[in-house]
């Protein structure tokens, strides 16, 4: 979702009142290392582009982003020795940052397909999710290849939009919609090409630092699970059927998965919850309500009740026995 406030302020449109109206925090967009679930970030475009009257707002933002957005993963990217060790890695590293959709890199005689596959069947807002990729993967080739690299054909897995000349301006190929995959085209020798200003030694620091983040995240649904959490408290939306829904499973599942971990839904939640107490509490110039609010409480009692349960003291009291620290 990177640039998607600026590009909807641009195109006459509220990005806080769209991010606000998926039951979010109007800023959680401001911070690169938030996460919100795959659902909401296509939501958030489909209505993007329904405020916008702009059909095509996916391809405007795709267009705008490059692999700067995929941290420490695009530079591993960018310093692979050729092409096709470039998009193996792109999508060896890609769940890092992407729940609920794949790419994938397949050759069939003289031509290779780069495609992007949603997995969450009948979302909404999945054409704008193809639009942004599609369009990342078209920037991603020209910053391996040299600007002068141009696709064979670019397909689309959804009908053909009413108006697609923005599509034709940007790609400059044939266009053909309403087909099995989203996905590039391209003269399979590509692949095989050295990418431009590889550094092997910065390469091999570059994957020790990557693996140290997949061990540490890979796989960790409770991790996941945290990171929405904390982004929905503020919004008072916090509950177990809201981030069912979110990670689209129902909630037996959601419990199936938490137990995997040895925890539940309540347990991550008060754990959250006293985290965020322990970060915000020594601030003197944060009420014990606003806190209270951030924290998703519909009152302060009920935060006070929670904040003796986990420190057996008031939050006031706290504070003034914490004073001078």
């Amino acid at each position: 979702m990177t640039g998607f406030s600026a590009l909807v302020a641009e195109c006459g449109g509220n990005p806080r009142r769209l991010i606000a109206s998926c039951g979010l925090d109007p800023c959680v967009l401001e911070a690169p290392d938030n996460i919100i679930p795959f659902s909401l970030g296509a939501r958030l475009l489909h209505l993007a582009a329904k405020e916008t009257h702009c059909p095509h707002f996916g391809l405007l933002l795709g267009q705008r982003q490059d692999l700067a957005l995929l941290g420490p993963v695009g530079f591993l990217v960018r310093h692979s020795p050729d092409v096709r060790t470039a998009i193996q890695d792109l999508i060896r590293y890609m769940h890092l940052h992407v729940q609920g959709a794949r790419a994938q890199l397949s050759t069939d005689g003289a031509l290779a397909q780069f495609s992007y596959h949603i997995q969450i069947p009948d979302i909404l807002g999945a054409e704008q999710i193809y639009n942004v990729c599609i369009a990342n993967e078209f920037n991603f080739m020209r910053l391996l290849c040299g600007k002068d690299w141009m696709p064979a054909a670019v397909h689309f897995s959804y009908p053909r939009p009413a108006n697609d000349a923005p599509f034709a301006a940007f790609f400059g190929v044939p266009l053909y919609f309403d087909q099995q995959s989203s996905a590039l085209f391209f003269d399979v020798r590509y692949l095989d090409r050295p990418t431009l200003s590889a550094d092997s030694n910065l390469r091999r620091i570059l994957q020790e630092y990557v693996a140290k983040i997949e061990d540490q995240y890979s796989g960790d649904f409770s991790a996941q699970l945290r990171g929405v959490l904390k982004i929905l408290l503020p919004t008072g939306k916090c509950s177990v059927d809201r981030v069912s829904e979110l990670f689209a499973m129902n909630r037996r599942t959601l419990h199936r998965h938490l137990m995997a971990h040895d925890t539940t839904f309540e347990a991550l939640l008060d754990a959250l919850r006293q985290d965020i107490v322990i970060e915000m509490i020594r601030k003197p110039d944060l009420s014990v309500s606003h806190l209270a609010d951030m924290l998703g409480y519909r009152s302060a009692s009920a935060f006070n009740r929670a904040f003796h349960r986990w420190f057996s003291v008031a939050p006031r009291a706290w504070r003034a026995m914490n004073a001078t620290d």
